[in-house]
């Protein structure tokens, strides 16, 4: 069984294939208007028009030849949970080497061993405590499963960013994002786009 699903039950065939939730990308995008998905396929890129798939080894290539002319240097990696050292790697690579800024979504494990200690920073999502006898809001993010196009449930772990952008390599700083911050303003978002005021 791949590293890190010691315990899921999901088939093998599509456990690295879960697509993130568009609130989880939505307001990323918005800051650091992504140029590149660098582990994807046609189902479930994050950024349509250019993604690198499994079949071209996103890993031996060089990702910030992929950004076409004019786009930003950033990418967005939500990275194969059964090895994402590699990836963390990689990223750091193209950061210190190519200019290239790259946001790994990850689940918040500090106390593995492929957790980074030459990222520039660390957000962390968190839950959102309620007033009174309403429920509180978990921070763990519900991946759309690939097989049935669902949120899942039972999320073990909590998500991160890991950001790795030029000249601030080694800082680490650490930030924390409710889960409902991020839910409002992919929603804000969406309203303005609808109304014709943003263009995506």
């Amino acid at each position: 069984m791949p590293v890190g699903f010691a315990n899921s039950s999901t088939p093998v065939e599509i456990r690295n294939l879960w697509r993130t939730p568009d609130f989880a990308f939505v307001p990323l995008n918005n800051e650091f208007r992504f140029a590149l998905d660098v582990a994807a396929d046609a189902m479930n890129a994050k950024v349509p028009d250019n993604f690198i798939t499994a079949e071209e080894n996103a890993l031996t290539v060089s990702w910030a030849d992929r950004i076409p002319a004019g786009k930003p240097l950033t990418a967005w990696c939500n990275p194969p949970y059964d090895n994402i050292q590699p990836w963390l790697d990689k990223a750091h690579f193209e950061a210190s080497t190519r200019g290239l800024t790259t946001v790994c979504f990850v689940p918040l494990t500090p106390d593995a061993g492929w957790w980074p200690t030459n990222a520039s920073e660390i957000r962390q999502i968190t839950g959102v405590r309620r007033k009174g006898d309403a429920r509180n809001i978990s921070g763990r993010v519900k991946f759309i499963r690939a097989d049935t196009g669902k949120p899942v449930n039972g999320q073990n772990k909590g998500s991160c960013y890991i950001i790795f952008a030029p000249f601030t390599l080694g800082n680490m700083t650490t930030k924390y994002v409710p889960i409902t911050q991020l839910i409002d303003d992919f929603e804000t978002f969406q309203d303005m786009t609808d109304c014709g005021v943003y263009d995506a």
